[in-house]
Formats: structure tokens, C-alpha cells, sequence
């Protein structure tokens, strides 16, 4: 939270010549650091942060002990940014935080991420809109079917689900059931046929006994998903987690882990394999891919795909047939409007 005044803190120090200790209570409101980043190389898709700190306090996360609560960068800043991003030639923008699903909530007077996208919309501020991570609990109805509609919002939602047993879920003081979040999946992908919905596991919680670990594999495949991101289970000093005296040892997380993982691998597979034949919007990156030399870059619902084509292309918006999955990669071909 000392970001703002990194430079004047230095000058402090440098007359006294000593170290300085600062401290901040954490639990104290505090202003969202705007510290904007213009230029971001050869990346096509510009982060911008509008939201920063947590109020959940899961009991593995150190977050809102480390960034504080939950604060937003007002809505007025945040279409400006994008606006400026779509200036500069930027086709696409995501829009991320700790936790993104709070954003304006602290603000006076309140407002909501639904109410920002449709601000961003109304303005015609950037052809692509992209999530970061959101929280399953803060998936209003109202969100979803906004999003469903968008024309500008590419159809991929990154949703924590941490584990699929209801105990592990509480000792986690996670808000939702393993009933709720599958519910969730199920209807965002009937209200989005094309969403890549993306999930995070926490592997090996203390509390994972084996019949946990089972109910969140069982979970996992029956999801209509398109990969994972799997973590293993570290205690982080000064959390809640650190405290708790079971443990799950580590040659059976890493066991774990890998297990999961295959059933990510098979999730990604299938997702892909929807799509081969299909022409879609795909959004090339500023660089070739290093192993091919092809051009590389994601469709709406983040498919990574290989194309051959001419460095003009670079950082452009083309269409581009999927027409085959070669050692888990998509490739494709450039369907020119000539």
C-alpha cells in the first residue's frame, strides 16, 4: 500500500541513512493505486486492473492480509484506460483484480462490474472484452445473461472452484457448495454454449482425506469445462490454514496433482475438438510461435491457434479455420476475404 509514496520514503531514508519500517492497518479503507501501464510490447491483450484487495478470507489465501479490502478504480478512469488501449490499436482488453466480482462495491455511490461493462459497451470503447478470474458467488443471474448478450465480451470465464467436497469447501470458508458451483457451470454453459469456462483446484488441503479428494475428481468430470489450473496445497504463514494439524503428505499432493491434471489435459482435448472445422475470429499476437514460426493467437473463447501467414497479420483480427489438433495444439488456416 506504499506504492504512492515509494519516492518520498526513499528521501526520508536517505537523510536519516538508516532503514525505515513502515506499517498499515490493513483492515483501514484505503484508495485504489492508480499506477496506469501504457505500453505493453508485443502483447495483444492489455491487463488492466480495476480492482484490487479481498474480503473473503479463505483460509489458505494471505491476500487480504497482504493487499488489504476490496477497493475499485472508478468507472470514469476505467473507460478512459480502455479507451486509450483501443487508441493505441489494442483489439482486446481484460479487465482483472483480486476480485474482480466486488468491483464498485467500495465506491460512493456503489456500482458493479455489470453496470462498468455496460458503461464500456454504451461507449464503444474496445472491440474485445476479456475477464480475469471471478468468484462463482459473484455470478448474478443478471451477470450471466449480460454477458450471454454482449456483443463485445468473448465468451471465457475463469471460475475458482478449489475443491468438489463440501467439508473441505467449509474448512476452506469457501461460500458455496460443491451442489451450487456445478449448478453454476451447467447453466453458464446453457446460456453460453460457447464459453471456455476455466477452473482452479487447490490440491491437498489439509482436510483432503481420500473420499474428498475422490468427490472433487467426480465433480470435475462431469463439468462441462475447457481446462484446469492445478495447484498443490502450501501453508502460508499467517493464515488459518497454518493452524490446521492434519496434513496431507506430499508424495500423495504431488500423486494428486498429476491425476487432476490428466483429467485437465482430457478437458482441454475435448473443448478443442468441438471446434475443429469451424471458422472463427481469432486475434494474432505480436510475435510467431518459437517452435513453429507460425502466427499464433486465441479465438474469442481462447483457443490457442497456429496459422501460417505473413508478418502483416501481426496483432491483427483475421478468420481462421481450425482444422486440426496436432500434440495438444490447434491449428488452422487463414480464411482470406479476398
Amino acid at each position: 500500500g506504499f506504492k504512492d509514496r515509494i519516492a518520498s520514503l526513499v528521501d526520508v531514508e536517505s537523510v536519516h541513512k538508516s532503514c525505515l519500517t513502515v506499517v498499515e492497518d490493513l483492515t483501514a479503507p484505503r484508495p485504489f493505486e492508480d499506477l496506469p501501464v501504457t505500453r505493453f510490447g508485443n502483447r495483444t491483450r492489455p491487463f488492466l486492473k480495476i480492482q484490487d484487495g479481498c474480503n473473503n478470507f479463505c483460509a489458505y489465501c494471505i491476500i487480504p492480509y497482504a493487499r488489504g479490502r476490496s477497493r475499485s478504480l472508478a468507472p470514469q478512469r476505467v473507460v478512459q484506460r480502455v479507451k486509450n488501449f483501443k487508441n493505441q490499436g489494442y483489439n482486446e482488453v481484460v479487465l482483472c483484480g483480486i476480485n474482480l466480482g466486488r468491483y464498485g462495491s467500495d465506491l460512493n455511490p456503489k456500482t458493479s462490474l455489470s453496470s462498468l461493462i455496460e458503461l464500456i459497451e454504451n461507449q464503444n470503447a474496445i472491440n474485445r472484452l476479456r475477464l480475469s478470474s471471478i468468484e462463482p458467488d459473484r455470478l448474478s443471474e443478471g451477470l450471466i445473461r449480460q454477458l450471454s448478450a454482449s456483443e463485445n465480451f468473448c465468451p471465457h470465464l475463469h471460475i475458482p472452484l478449489q475443491s468438489g467436497d463440501d467439508e473441505v469447501l467449509k474448512h476452506m470458508n469457501r461460500h458455496y457448495s460443491s451442489q451450487f458451483y456445478a449448478d453454476l457451470i451447467h447453466h453458464i454453459s446453457s446460456v453460453m454454449p460457447d464459453v471456455a469456462i476455466g477452473v482452479d483446484v487447490l490440491v491437498g488441503f489439509p482436510t483432503e482425506n481420500e473420499k474428498a479428494f475422490e468427490n472433487t475428481c467426480n465433480l470435475i468430470k462431469d463439468l462441462p469445462i475447457a481446462y484446469l489450473h492445478v495447484f498443490p496445497f502450501s501453508r502460508q504463514k499467517g493464515t488459518r490454514a497454518e493452524t490446521i494439524k492434519e496434513e496431507v503428505r506430499p508424495e500423495i499432493i504431488k500423486k494428486r496433482c498429476q491425476y487432476v491434471r490428466k483429467l485437465g489435459d482430457l478437458k482441454r482435448r475435448k473443448f478443442y475438438e468441438r471446434y475443429v472445422g469451424s471458422v472463427q475470429e481469432v486475434l494474432i499476437e505480436g510475435k510467431r510461435d518459437r517452435t513453429t514460426g507460425h502466427l499464433k493467437g486465441f479465438t474469442r473463447n481462447y483457443i490457442p491457434v497456429l496459422v501460417r501467414g505473413e508478418d502483416e497479420l501481426l496483432q491483427q483480427l483475421i478468420q481462421v479455420r481450425l482444422s486440426r489438433i496436432k500434440n495438444g495444439r490447434v491449428f488452422g488456416q487463414h480464411q482470406s476475404s479476398q
